[in-house]
């Protein structure tokens, strides 16, 4: 062989060794049969694998399932959720008995829910602070007292504070006060708190029932009392008749309020504003207890008015005391009712010009000083037995 013949040849095995390589032994002495050996162009240009191709293809289902189970339970535990929270906050709460809470002003959310809580009327204040934001009201939740039936649900808890549906007091201001003791009445209420501030003049406050809630300020109950005042005066000097000697509405509740401490009778306050207005027009003095009884309670404004007037009180110099003086006091000497405005701006036609207590809580009236002290008498016998019966017992 020469070397252009081994040049020539291509590179290979021998034909022993593929020989060899196709024969194979096996431990058990069974023969395989060898792997064909791949030429160059197939080691260099491998096929694509069909196998890697079709699981490609095959997971893709199962991921969009998995993806589509995963969100269908957390749509069914999200309902589920909600459903649960809704039944809570709906459902009868933990309250046994019916309750009252305070909840005084400037109090947080958290101190609220905490307070319900502490008073056994909610059992999650979490929650209920969670309800209330969620709507918003968070610091629209009013201060106040609130009364709270047994097993009221938290939705009704919220809805009351948002409204502000707090427990109402009532306080009655009884006709014919003096402003001196209106003050005093609302100073010594413990439900309202706060001063009273400003200067309140005799017969500027009305008296009526006025509804207030626990912590209230004083000084609005008093702007509430001065206002129905103006207002009730302002309809009654509106609605006067023409022909009365008032300068103005000042004049009118001075006369309403001595009309008013006059007659306890509602069927007797024109007849007696009638008298005192025939007296102002002919000139005469009032001569009105009420009066001289104001005039001396100005000397000790602290003590209680004097129900007995004594001879020297009569002579006592005062401008309120119309035993002493002409016409009509300088202001009024109580806070007078609606009623007694309206008598004092239309009062009874007559020509009575003197009145004096029956004992049995009326007046006898007379249109002359003869028939008038014949009155006198029925009263002062009637007072004589009076005393008996007190000394007697």
């Amino acid at each position: 062989m020469t070397t252009d013949d081994l040049e020539d040849r291509p590179a290979g095995k021998s034909k022993t060794a593929k020989k060899s390589a196709a024969k194979k032994v096996v431990k058990n002495g069974t023969k395989r049969r060898a792997k064909p050996v791949q030429s160059e162009s197939e080691i260099k240009e491998p096929r694509k694998s069909s196998v890697r191709h079709h699981v490609t293809e095959a997971r893709a289902p199962y991921q969009k399932s998995s993806l589509w189970r995963w969100f269908k339970w957390s749509v069914i535990a999200a309902v589920g959720l909600l459903a649960l929270l809704v039944v809570i906050v709906f459902a009868p709460g933990p309250l046994k008995t019916e309750t009252k809470v305070y909840i005084k002003e400037g109090t947080s959310l958290s101190e609220m829910a905490t307070i319900l809580n502490n008073e056994k009327v909610l059992r999650w204040p979490f929650l209920f602070k969670a309800v209330v934001m969620a709507q918003g009201g968070g610091r629209r939740l009013r201060h106040g007292e609130y009364l709270f039936t047994a097993r009221v649900s938290m939705e009704k808890i919220f809805w009351m504070m948002l409204r502000g549906k707090v427990v109402m007091y009532q306080l009655t201001v009884p006709e014919g006060m003096r402003t001196i003791d209106v003050v005093k009445m609302i100073n010594d209420e413990p439900l309202l708190q706060g001063e009273i501030s400003g200067s309140l003049v005799e017969g500027s406050l009305l008296p009526e029932t006025y509804d207030f809630a626990r912590g209230g300020s004083r000084s609005d109950v008093i702007g509430r009392m001065t206002a129905a005042m103006n207002s009730a005066v302002q309809d009654a000097w509106s609605s006067r008749a023409s022909d009365l000697p008032y300068r103005n509405p000042r004049d009118l509740v001075t006369m309403a309020s001595i009309v008013e401490r006059e007659t306890p009778l509602a069927s007797e306050r024109t007849r007696v504003a009638g008298v005192y207005l025939n007296r102002l027009r002919m000139g005469m003095r009032l001569q009105a207890d009420p009066t001289t009884v104001y005039a001396v309670g100005l000397k000790n404004p602290d003590l209680p008015l004097r129900k007995v007037l004594t001879r020297s009180d009569l002579l006592y110099m005062s401008p309120y005391n119309t035993y002493r003086v002409y016409g009509l006091p300088p202001g009024p000497i109580a806070n007078p009712s609606i009623e007694s405005l309206k008598a004092a701006a239309n009062p009874m036609t007559s020509n009575d010009l003197y009145f004096v207590a029956t004992g049995r809580g009326g007046h006898n009236f007379a249109t002359n000083l003869k028939d008038h002290n014949r009155n006198v008498n029925i009263w002062q016998r009637h007072l004589r037995q009076m005393r008996s019966k007190v000394k007697s017992q």
